[in-house]
């Protein structure tokens, strides 16, 4: 449906609109289409937290990604 790309790109538009020169966001490792989208946006992975959160007693990893505007 694309409606994360489109409110992605809308983000994107007002950041730059308003000055805004860096976006950092979170995503979980194992959040393969969030990854693949932000990626596809120009964003870069810039490092790892390791066991970011843990439900049901299993840790997940984040990456800490951002895009230079």
């Amino acid at each position: 449906m694309g409606v994360g790309r489109r409110l992605l790109v809308a983000a994107m538009t007002d950041a730059r609109r308003v000055g805004i020169e860096r976006i950092e966001l979170d995503v979980l490792a194992g959040n393969v289409a969030a990854l693949n989208l932000y990626r596809s946006a120009g964003f870069a992975v810039e490092g790892i937290r390791r066991r970011y959160r843990k439900v049901d007693g299993i840790y997940e990893d984040a990456l800490a990604m951002a895009l230079l505007l």
